[in-house]
């Protein structure tokens, strides 16, 4: 199954990452795509301290680029002619782009409910960093597999949005877990309900039945010699199960 990423992810206003504005739209073109790779590749090469080989293993990787909302997909499967790993980046037309992350408690932060706008270059490298994260995770590169998940991807897009632009990671708002509720379903009232309570004040509590005869025989019947034991019941006499014949 390919990983894929959530959708609904945008850019600034037409500049490359870190470049000066652009006018209406971002042209994609082969210079602009090889810088941005690069740059995603060169902050994942210092954080993960990635080798020469290693980070050619991921300059190799085939990109599909798309100019359209959706998602971005790195695939380990053979998809879109590729026989092996590749990555699908869908990026928005126009000049910007609005940017969500996934709402990840560990990271400690996350985009406002109506995004980020940043440039669609910037967010180009921002895509290509978590797919590229991916990629580092199922081991493409070389290095040893990682637990797969969204935590990691996440937590380097911000730190990438982190170094790169910082105009952007300042509108990042804290995420903390939330305290857990009481429950209020069915299965909660019911055990509730079967919790032992307390009586009211002023109400005498109801003694169980073998608690009373206790105490009968114990201050009444005792003195006298006589008791009131419950009778027992006799066990059942089982009757020889017949022999099968030979």
């Amino acid at each position: 199954m390919p990983t894929r990423r959530a959708s609904g992810t945008s850019v600034e206003s037409g500049t490359a990452a870190g470049g000066s504005d652009a006018s209406s739209s971002t042209r994609f073109t082969e210079p602009l795509r090889r810088r941005l790779v690069a740059q995603a590749i060169d902050f994942l090469a210092t954080e993960y301290e990635l080798d020469a080989a290693q980070q050619r293993a991921l300059h190799a990787l085939p990109i599909v680029w798309r100019r359209r909302h959706g998602c971005s997909v790195f695939y380990m499967k053979p998809k879109h002619g590729f026989a092996g790993p590749h990555i699908l980046v869908s990026v928005p037309r126009g000049a910007t782009a609005r940017w969500s992350v996934y709402r990840r408690v560990r990271v400690g932060l996350v985009a406002p409910p109506q995004g980020i706008e940043m440039p669609v270059a910037l967010f180009a490298a921002v895509v290509l960093v978590h797919e590229f994260t991916h990629a580092i995770q199922h081991g493409v590169c070389g290095t040893p597999k990682r637990p797969y998940g969204e935590v990691e991807t996440t937590d380097n897009e911000i730190r990438f949005i982190e170094k790169v632009a910082p105009d952007v990671h300042a509108q990042l708002l804290p995420l903390k877990a939330k305290p857990r509720k009481r429950g209020t379903g069915a299965g909660a009232r019911r055990v509730r309900e079967t919790r032992p309570t307390v009586p009211p004040e002023g109400v005498p509590p109801i003694w169980p039945t073998r608690m009373l005869v206790a105490m009968w025989n114990r201050l009444v019947l005792a003195p006298l010699g006589l008791t009131s034991a419950p009778a027992r019941r006799c066990p059942a006499v089982k009757a020889p199960r017949p022999t099968r014949a030979g």
